[in-house]
């Protein structure tokens, strides 16, 4: 009786085990299982549920998610902040790769198998397995979002300042009208132009009373002539042009990457906003000249390629410093044979490392001071 008493609580126990939610958590670089780890599931303005840790299957679980929860938070401190958003239901198993704080790899792993041939070149024997890893490293500012009005390129930068205000000021975010340095953002039609997805220029630059339509059709403005002529022959291109604001929450807290259940609560109450996290392209990654990919190398050259640095200066409040310079540019600088090495006239070479002075690898951002 006894034994078949165990036995039944053994199967009711697996029968329990099978309907949970579970966690593994590796880290990105190493693909080592992450511990300490505060897992959590939630929706916007109800009462997180905290994750129970399995030792033996090293994984978080949940029991039960309760309807009405939608998002599946892990926050590390070594980490980035990653999550899980629910469709229809959450899958049993749930496998997430976190970056290492600061650090967002966006690789493309290949492997290549070389063969040992016989005397009629023909052989299924494995002597070699290459594996390739080419990508970019991009840092996500989680304490900044850009915000944007569709089809806005009738509107001035005051009037869709003016327009998003009015819509997310309820939800606590606030302009960031103290930004160092004082850039503005457009979002361009990358399907014409060869171009990055925003370009940025000096505040002072930017005529912000006039319609962004009157700018762009002005050939001898800050935007290109490229722009002019193109949107003049065809003006259904104008709605990928539009501003992109830099705002902030009132009490200067982060983001929460992806899934922040108070961005997508915005964006699903106001479907006319455009809400992009903002994101900064660190370096590439190139195969030929590796580097082994982890937290310590990544975070290496912080101090020279991002702009960390002038955090003191400005009151130590990461919503107003731009974190790398103002072109986000990253075509050319490699985390690779050398390090820190550029690509000169179509070769990677290694490149001296600027002086501490500098607040980033390519360029000398000049802050201004407010």
């Amino acid at each position: 009786m006894i034994f078949l008493f165990l036995l039944s609580c053994f199967y009711c126990t697996a029968q329990n085990d099978s309907t949970f939610v579970k966690i593994y958590l590796k880290d990105a670089c190493e693909k080592k299982n992450i511990t300490n780890a505060v897992v959590t599931l939630e929706s916007y303005q109800k009462k997180p549920i905290a994750a129970q840790y399995n030792k033996k299957q090293k994984c978080y679980y949940f029991e039960d998610t309760p309807e009405g929860y939608n998002t599946i938070f892990v926050n590390h401190p070594s980490f980035e902040i990653d999550g899980f958003q629910k469709i229809d239901s959450f899958p049993k198993r749930i496998n997430l790769l976190l970056n290492c704080k600061g650090n967002i790899i966006d690789s493309d792993i290949q492997k290549e198998k070389q063969w040992i041939t016989n005397e009629n070149g023909i052989s299924r024997d494995t002597i070699k397995i290459d594996t390739l890893t080419t990508g970019v490293v991009r840092v996500r500012d989680n304490y900044k979002v850009k915000i944007s009005i569709k089809n806005s390129y009738k509107l001035s930068y005051n009037e869709v300042k003016r327009k998003i205000d009015s819509l997310v000021a309820p939800y606590g975010l606030e302009y960031i009208d103290d930004l160092v340095p004082n850039m503005v953002f457009v979002h361009i039609n990358t399907f014409t132009f060869d171009k990055k997805i925003e370009q940025s220029f000096l505040s002072e630059e930017l005529k912000k009373n006039e319609p962004l339509i009157n700018l762009l059709l002005d050939p001898d403005y800050i935007f290109s002539r490229n722009y002019f002529d193109v949107v003049n022959q065809d003006p259904r291109l104008l709605s990928e042009f539009y501003y992109q604001l830099l705002y902030r929450k009132k009490d200067k807290s982060a983001f929460r990457g992806d899934y922040d259940l108070l961005l997508n609560e915005i964006s699903e109450k106001n479907k006319n906003l455009q809400i992009d996290l903002m994101l900064y392209y660190k370096f590439r990654i190139d195969d030929d000249y590796p580097l082994k990919l982890n937290c310590k190398n990544l975070a290496k050259y912080d101090d020279r390629i991002m702009n960390y640095q002038f955090f003191s200066k400005y009151g130590s409040d990461p919503t107003r410093v731009l974190l790398m310079d103002r072109y986000f540019e990253y075509e050319n600088t490699f985390l690779g044979k050398y390090e820190l090495d550029m690509r000169i006239d179509g070769e990677v070479k290694y490149t001296p490392p600027p002086s501490d002075k500098k607040s980033n690898f390519r360029y000398v951002l000049e802050l201004s001071k407010q």
